[in-house]
């Protein structure tokens, strides 16, 4: 019995040191760090470019807080196969419950040789009093303003390639006894076709003298030429926060043309210089009987 007790004791040592490892093993398992905190509630998050980011070239990515509690977004990274490159952010940004908060950045360049349909993306970061939690977010564009920017960022560097048409002086001039203002617009053709402006398209300060809301020249100009256009506007309203409020009343859409087979059409925008701005606000004042 002796004998047969300690033939035995190898096995029973075998089997007693796997139970400590295994207690080991799950005791250490109970020590490990937590897993990730998960992030806050109700969040969601949308891009856009409203009036304000227009006129500074600007884009806004905002973080919808739904919830009931406050959180502070301390890193973004919104990614969309459209745009040719990220955003990336990093910072203290509380956003209030059942508010939203904007990071604003610099428009970016349009992806022109990846058509997809694909949606963008954005990873979150938020501090929390448990500390950092962060989760990815599908990105909403409730006023298609990805696509429309995309779309015309390409149009405009394919139409660069054949032309330049630019608002280059305003005046003030007389018609028949009464005052405009007289909008210069050149189109340098220095491609291999013709290219076409077709229409011109009013703003919420100006509009065409002759009445409407477009300025439809329809000026065709060889390829190698240049023609400078001038037409006529007049105050949209005469109304004084017309001009203290103004964020896009310079900026003219232009539809164009590249005459190729098929014709490549899209649209442009004029943008007034700081002068010329300066210029326009001065004549709708004084058409308007603002000014001293």
């Amino acid at each position: 019995m002796i004998e047969e007790a300690c033939s035995s004791r190898p096995g029973r040592v075998l089997a007693g040191v796997l139970v400590l490892f295994a207690l080991a093993v799950a005791f250490s398992g109970c020590v490990a760090p937590s897993s990730a905190l998960p992030a806050p509630a109700h969040i969601s998050v949308s891009v856009q470019q409203n009036r304000l980011d227009i006129a500074r070239g600007k884009m806004s990515v905002v973080v919808h807080n739904d919830g009931a509690d406050a959180v502070t977004l301390t890193a973004l990274t919104y990614a969309d196969p459209h745009w040719a490159s990220v955003l990336q952010w990093a910072g203290a940004l509380p956003v209030p419950p059942r508010r939203a908060r904007s990071v604003t950045a610099d428009l970016m360049s349009p992806a022109c040789a990846s058509p997809t349909d694909a949606a963008g993306t954005a990873h979150l970061v938020f501090q929390t009093d448990r500390g950092a939690a962060s989760d990815d977010y599908a990105v909403d564009d409730p006023f298609g303003f990805v696509a429309r920017a995309v779309q015309q960022g390409c149009f405009a560097s394919r139409f660069a390639a054949t032309a330049a048409v630019d608002l280059v002086d305003v005046a003030t001039v007389t018609r028949d006894g009464a005052a405009v203002a007289e909008l210069a617009v050149r189109i340098a053709n220095h491609g291999a076709t013709s290219v076409r402006l077709d229409t011109v398209k009013s703003t919420t300060l100006l509009q065409p003298a002759a009445g409407g809301w477009l300025w439809q020249p329809a000026q065709v100009v060889a390829a190698g030429e240049s023609v400078t256009l001038r037409i006529d506007a007049v105050p949209a309203r005469c109304d004084m926060h017309a001009i203290a409020e103004d964020k896009v009343g310079t900026r003219f859409d232009a539809a164009v043309s590249v005459l190729s087979d098929p014709i490549d059409s899209g649209t442009l925008t004029l943008v007034a210089s700081d002068e010329q701005r300066s210029r326009l606000y001065d004549f709708v004042a004084s058409a308007c009987g603002f000014a001293p």
